[in-house]
């Protein structure tokens, strides 16, 4: 399996509308066609408020079902990223639970990453661990996150590398709370992008800018086609990412054919990731100041 900071990760960001209802022969399925396309990591967000339904306790059908899916993952030789305290195709993010007196509380954070990390921390199928930034989206979790829940991550399983999970418009966006509070803390960055795939390598370009910290990247609308997909996997790699993240669904098919030979490519030219990040002219301090016009000046500079 390749390391996280060698070969260029080609992959799917594979989200479930529910972990109630885990297909396991669909994700199987997936896993066949994205081994026989060549792609070596998935995603995989773990809901947080399936997985966690009281703050000492997990649920036992999650987990029966997390381990059966890294069990099929590692004999496809896929690489897993779960991201924690991950959303509902709802929207929905936190169980009830969370709230004492109108505040999101650490500690059933942590008993939630101390059980699953020093569980599943030997597992083959482990590539890195995903903390989505939204869980602390509270400013004053920042701190928390930062002096307690990091380190529990890090003593659960020193092994793996351990990533940031932002939303796109967290970092065009400017939240310097996560850029300079938390991402200094991890190894990578997960951009859950949503933009133009155009302005998908500007982003990992603002993201080492700001947070001084390699992206992988997933983007929600997969490339149009063969051509649009080389564009997008070029440019990211060109821009110093560590690699790309397909959307899947985890009810409905995905088959890749469309971009076969884009991802064939990568394989074949044995991609490793960009020695040097593309570097961006932009002072974090004014663009702090003012993020959505400094995006519009850096959107445009790279459009040319």
């Amino acid at each position: 399996m390749s390391q996280i900071w060698e070969s260029f990760l080609l992959g799917l960001d594979y989200r479930l509308q529910d972990w109630r209802s885990f297909d396991h022969a669909l994700f199987e399925g997936y896993l066949a066609r994205m081994a026989g396309l060549g792609m070596g990591v998935l995603r995989l967000p773990l809901v947080w408020a399936a997985f966690q339904p009281e703050p000492k306790r997990l649920s036992d059908r999650c987990l029966r079902d997390l381990e059966a899916a890294m069990n099929t993952a590692a004999a496809y030789r896929v690489g897993l990223v779960p991201a924690l305290f991950s959303s509902e195709g709802n929207g929905s993010l936190r169980p009830d639970w969370v709230f004492q007196e109108g505040k999101p509380t650490l500690e059933g954070q942590v008993y939630l990453l101390e059980v699953l990390l020093s569980y599943f921390r030997g597992h083959r199928a482990i590539l890195a661990w995903e903390l989505n930034a939204a869980g602390a989206a509270d400013p004053g979790q920042v701190e928390g996150w930062r002096d307690y829940v990091f380190p529990a991550v890090r003593q659960a399983d020193p092994r793996h590398p351990l990533a940031l999970g932002v939303g796109g418009d967290e970092l065009t966006g400017g939240n310097r709370p996560l850029l300079e509070g938390l991402a200094p803390h991890v190894d990578l960055m997960v951009i859950d992008w949503t933009g133009p795939h155009g302005l998908a390598p500007l982003a990992c370009a603002l993201a080492w800018r700001l947070a001084g910290k390699r992206s992988l990247v997933s983007v929600r609308r997969a490339p149009s086609g063969g051509r649009e997909a080389e564009t997008l996997l070029r440019g990211l790699r060109k821009a110093g990412a560590l690699g790309v993240l397909l959307p899947a669904s985890g009810d409905q098919t995905w088959a890749g054919e469309e971009h076969g030979e884009a991802l064939g490519k990568v394989i074949a030219e044995a991609w490793v990731v960009a020695e040097q990040p593309a570097a961006v002219a932009v002072d974090p301090d004014s663009f702090y100041g003012d993020p959505l016009a400094g995006w519009e000046t850096l959107a445009r500079e790279w459009q040319g």
